[in-house]
């Protein structure tokens, strides 16, 4: 998510339009989706369509829109990208000469970031908030290899127990 913050930003399943292809064609009854483009020549034409609307508006353009336009648009915060924090307790016990089991609990938390701001001559455009948090519980079975008295090789398989996920508040104009 983080990529779709700062760089790619996400389409949303709204869109705008029309908006008038760059391509060119010949209108006419061979080609019914071609319309005339009033600052052609008679019979030249374009296609129409709709663009989408962007759900999440990348950070790096606005920063680009925020240095390009002489302040008329204002990228306030662009603190999109995440720091976060975990806490991890777990418990493992050897059973038998080479084997062993591990169980254990993970609390993850958004601890800084995940803000992303920007207006237009003062009128807010952007004002998004994110959030991240889970909860996983692994527990794991395998074989302990001994390689010296202090040190040991361990493969293992398990299940977790996962629940979390993103946050989104806010709003985008």
């Amino acid at each position: 998510l983080g990529g779709t913050i700062t760089k790619d930003g996400l389409d949303a399943a709204s869109y705008y339009g029309p908006v008038r292809s760059t391509d060119t064609c010949t209108v006419g009854p061979n080609d019914p989706t071609c319309v005339q483009n009033p600052g052609k020549p008679t019979g030249e034409g374009n296609y129409l369509g709709v663009a989408p609307r962007k759900a999440i508006p990348a950070e790096n353009k606005l920063i680009t829109l925020d240095r390009t336009t002489g302040g008329l648009i204002n990228a306030r915060s662009t603190k999109g990208a995440m720091v976060g924090g975990n806490l991890m307790v777990g418990h493992e016990s050897d059973f038998g000469k080479y084997f062993f089991w591990r169980v254990a609990a993970e609390y993850t938390q958004k601890i800084s970031g995940g803000i992303t701001k920007a207006d237009i001559a003062g009128y807010n455009i952007v004002d998004m908030t994110w959030g991240f948090s889970s909860i996983v519980i692994p527990a794991t079975v395998g074989i302990k290899l001994n390689v010296t008295e202090d040190a040991a090789i361990y493969m293992g398989a398990g299940l977790n127990y996962f629940n979390g996920g993103w946050s989104l508040n806010g709003s985008h104009t």
